[in-house]
This record gives structure tokens, sequence and C-alpha cells, in this order.
């Protein structure tokens, strides 16, 4: 673990495996089956994938590609990919369908109902967001639990797609917790992005509908400038997981270097690669600005991936989360403006200072970063909260 840094510290991953493991539930066949699903919803479109040319000369990089989600359905992030594509696998299997999952034919099911059905879900913002707008779609309801620290301004989003919104007088994973415990009916379905004291499929596949978001950057990218390392931001870990096994299934033992990158405030990842042991931590007092990756208990589904394929995790501050919002709000030469919220730039902003700063040097070195090296980064969402959008540009985080 390095200390070069107090507000980036990097911790390797002891665990990281030669094994050269496979993984079927996220396989090519899933991915494609995946991103035709996603691609028979009217208001799909890929997202833009940027080439930041002066940016990565400002870096001393070799080429730098930022993966834009906040235009994802129109959204502001990428989170309804997982949810909508959850749902879809399940109708599959509870009709006994064996073929493709569509959306046509989730509209037709639900719009057929003769009673009300109810997607269950906990979110700080944009899970809940892409559950609300697929509740409505379906012609159903949406029971949304948000922690008591969730910004007004997400929860008004959930609101004014018709979703009922439970306020919890605590964190994320108690709201995770009390969400699953109002699933109680067959007339409700817990459509929840990460595992905690429990183990639901409906989690594997929300992580198979991410591969969506992967596979269409890698569509994007040329194929003389596929990147060797990827910053990929994690709360509870399940997006970054389906990257991780995507590329390993894809790659084999070519597949780009991994990084996580979380909040300092709920560092889940980092203190359960510092145990050794394979187990993960918990953590019960937790708070960061980068409200979508405020999570005290990373998701067991994830940290099976994650604990053998990742090389490490850097730990940030909150102000690398505004350094990253404001280098993407006002860019150099000709690279493209990108909007995005404190979850969406901390991978960018990480970069920016291990690139930048004399006493990341360290850091530098032992992730290999030189004037060769092409970096992706994901800018996970869009200003989903205003005024904290706006804090991040003017303030010190």
């Amino acid at each position: 673990m390095s200390e070069a840094g107090s507000d980036i510290v990097f911790r390797e991953n002891p665990l990281v495996s030669s094994r050269g493991l496979k993984y079927p539930d996220f396989s090519f066949r899933e991915t494609m089956s995946a991103y035709s699903f996603h691609r028979s919803i009217p208001s799909f479109g890929e997202t833009p994938l940027y080439e930041m040319k002066g940016l990565a000369s400002y870096l001393g990089l070799s080429s730098l590609w930022i993966k834009d989600e906040s235009q994802r359905f129109r959204l502001g992030s990428f989170k309804a990919l997982g949810a909508s594509y959850a749902l879809a696998k399940w109708l599959n299997r509870k009709a006994g369908i064996s073929g493709q999952p569509t959306f046509d034919r989730l509209v037709w099911w639900f719009n057929r109902l003769d009673h009300n059905f109810t997607l269950v879900t906990a979110t700080d913002g944009n899970h809940g967001y892409g559950v609300a707008w697929l509740a409505h779609l379906c012609n159903c309801s949406a029971m949304i639990f948000v922690p008591e620290n969730i910004p007004e301004s997400r929860i008004a989003g959930i609101r004014k797609l018709g979703a009922e919104v439970i306020s919890v007088n605590g964190n994320y994973d108690k709201a995770v917790r009390l969400a699953k415990e109002a699933t109680s009916s067959s007339d409700s379905l817990f459509i929840q992005n990460t595992t905690t004291a429990y183990e639901d499929e409906t989690v594997s596949y929300i992580m198979q509908g991410y591969l969506t978001l992967i596979h269409e950057t890698y569509e994007q990218l040329p194929l003389d400038k596929r990147p060797d390392h990827i910053l990929i931001q994690a709360g509870s870990g399940s997006f970054a997981a389906a990257v991780q096994a995507y590329l390993k299934n894809r790659f084999r033992e070519k597949a780009p270097q991994v990084l996580l990158v979380e909040p300092e405030g709920s560092d889940g990842f980092s203190r359960s690669f510092g145990r050794g042991d394979g187990n993960l931590s918990r953590l019960d007092d937790y708070d960061s600005v980068m409200t979508e990756l405020n999570c005290g208990e990373p998701s067991r589904r994830a940290w099976k991936i994650l604990r053998e394929e990742t090389r490490g995790v850097l730990s940030c501050h909150n102000r690398v989360a505004g350094l990253g919002m404001r280098v993407l709000n006002q860019p150099i030469s000709k690279d493209p403006r990108i909007i995005s919220g404190e979850s969406g730039a901390v991978g960018l902003g990480a970069l920016f200072k291990i690139c930048r700063e004399q006493n990341k040097e360290d850091i530098r070195k032992n992730l290999g970063i030189t004037d060769k090296s092409r970096v992706l980064v994901f800018s996970t969402e869009g200003a989903m909260d205003p005024d904290g959008f706006r804090r991040g540009l003017w303030e010190e985080l």
C-alpha cells in the first residue's frame, strides 16, 4: 500500500490469481444476448467514446479514451442497462421462455397483467432512477428505498417517474436490507445490483446487462489503440466485476490492467485487499460526496471476480472527484467537454493526479504508466445532482 499522497492511496491486490479462470456467466454469447436486448429498446443509442488527444498529451500518455455514459437512454447514467436486462431475463425464466429476451415481450407481458406488480430496490440514486424508468415503461409500480443522505434532486427525479420513494433512517446497506424485506409477495421483484447477506440471481442478471457497455466500448475503439490500463469505479463492485470478467474471457493473458477507484470514506475493496485472506471487509460508518460509490459492504458476487483479477485499488479523497469534474468541464485543445458528476469523474481525477503530481511517482511506476500507455476511463454519470455538480466545480470538495 502506497502512502505517496494523502488524497490517493494505492493498495495492491495480494490475491490476484494466475490460474487462467473463465467466467461462463459473462461469455461472448451472454454479451451478445444483452447487447441484442438493449438494441431492441426504442430509446437505445450508443454513448460516445471520446479520444482525448489534448489531455493525453498533457498527461504524458500515448492515448486516453473516455466513455461518456451521461447520455445513456437520456437518463444520465448506465445503470438502466443492468436493471432492464435483469427484468427481461427474469421474465423469460418465469414464463419458461428459452429464446432471446426482447423489450417488446417484456412490455407486452406487464401490460396484460390483471393486477399490479412492483419492482423493489434500494439506491443512492442512479440505479433507482433506472428501475423507476423501467417500471414506467412497463406500466408497473416501483418502490425505491433511499438512504438518508441522498440529495433531494436525485429523489425528485425518481418520483417524477411515478415511483414510491421510502427514505431510510440509515445508510445504503440498511436501505438494501429493508428493500429485500419489503419484497415478500409474488407480485413484486427485488431487483438489486449487489449481494450482501443474501444471494440473488437477479444480481448476476444485472451484471450481465452491464456487458453491453464494455462490449460497445471495444467496438468503438480502434484496433491499434486498445487500452493497456483501465480505471473503473467501484461502489458495490458489480459494474467493475462485469467489465473484468468480459476482459478476461475475451483477452485472456493479454487483458489490460484494471484498477478499481473508490472513495476513501467507503473503501471496502481496499480494506478487503488489505486483509489478504480472501474475505470481504464491511464498513458500518462511511460517507462520501461520491454518492453512487457510497457503499459499506461490497457485493459478494462481484468480489469473487475482483479478488482474482484486479491489479489493485485507488482510494480517493473527495477533492480527486472535484478535480476530475473540473478537468472534464474545461477541456484543452480540441478535446470535447464532458459533463460528469462526482462519481463519474473520480477515475479521471485519479489518473490526472497520478500522471501530473511528483509525489504520485511511486504509484505511477508501480502501475507501469508511461508515455507509451493507452488508458481507458469511464465517466459513469452526468450532473445528476445539479447542486453537487456546481460545488464540485466551484468549491474544494
